[in-house]
Parts: C-alpha cells; structure tokens; sequence
C-alpha cells in the first residue's frame, strides 16, 4: 500500500492543531489583559490542545479519537456565546472567536470523520520510526500516573469533608 501521492492530510492536520493552540493562547492571554478574573480553565484548555498536538505527532489513535471529541466540544463551548450575543462585542474579538470556533469544528471532522486522514494515520502508523513508539508508550503511561495520582488527590481531598 504506497501513500505517496496521497499524503495530503496529516502535515495539514498537524499544522491546523497548532494553529487552534496558538489561537487558544491568545484568546486566553486577551481575555486575561481585558478580565482578569475571567480567565478560568486556560491553562487545561491549552494543556489539553497540546497533548492532542503531540498525540497527533506519533500516531496515537486515543490522542486521534480524544481530540476530535474535545475540538467538537471546544467548538461548541466558543461559537455558542458567541451565537447567543451576536452583534454586542467588538467586531474583531467576535470574527476571531468564530475563526477559532470554525477550526476547531474542522478540525473535529478530519479527525473523526475524514476516511483520507484515517487512511493516512494508520499508514503513517505502521511505517513509524521506533522512537515515537517509545513516546507514545511513555506518554500513555504519564497520563494513566498523572490520572491515577489525581483521582487519589480527590478521594483524599474527599475525605477530609466534614460529614
């Protein structure tokens, strides 16, 4: 099965994950210069963008899945605002909040529905090079750890609550 004509999905899919990363960084450095209190949540939002960039990166399937559900839901989270108060912001932030909006949308359907991204991904999958294996691998074992030390974090935190 040769590709090499056909590679035309996954650089570009890299290349839009990163643009909704950076776009993300600015919004949240916007709204924390126009509001300071009203910036809750971006350093998850970022953090979890660049996890699914580097998911992306060595070909990890759950990152795939993973983040084309949270850019559909990202998507949603900033066109609905922005749909519900049209025409009451500032014709700049409202047009950079829909680009944003409309990447994350496009970027959830490559990543859930594209069959040529699908065919390339599993492509590229098979002929990687053993280092991004050895990521992949690492990088699924940080975050069962990081998750399991946060669900513990929790059940600590639980029981301190007075009954």
């Amino acid at each position: 099965m040769q590709l090499a004509g056909d590679r035309k999905y996954y650089g570009p899919t890299l290349l839009l994950v990163l643009a909704i990363c950076l776009m993300d960084l600015s919004l949240s450095l916007y709204v924390t210069t126009v509001q300071p209190g009203n910036a809750g949540g971006s350093i998850e939002r970022i953090g979890i963008g660049i996890a699914v960039l580097f998911g992306i990166w060595v070909q990890s399937t759950l990152a795939r899945y993973i983040g084309g559900v949270w850019f559909l839901a990202l998507g949603a989270a900033l066109g609905w605002p922005v749909l519900i108060n049209f025409g009451k912001g500032s014709l700049l932030g409202t047009g950079f909040v829909i680009l944003a909006c409309l990447l994350c949308l496009t970027c959830s359907w490559i990543l859930l529905l594209s069959k040529g991204f699908a065919k390339e991904f599993g492509y590229l999958r098979g002929m990687q090079p053993a280092y991004k294996k050895i990521l992949r691998q690492l990088a699924t074992a940080g975050l069962t750890i990081a998750a399991a030390i946060g669900v513990a974090v929790d059940i600590y935190h639980l029981c301190l609550l007075p009954r």
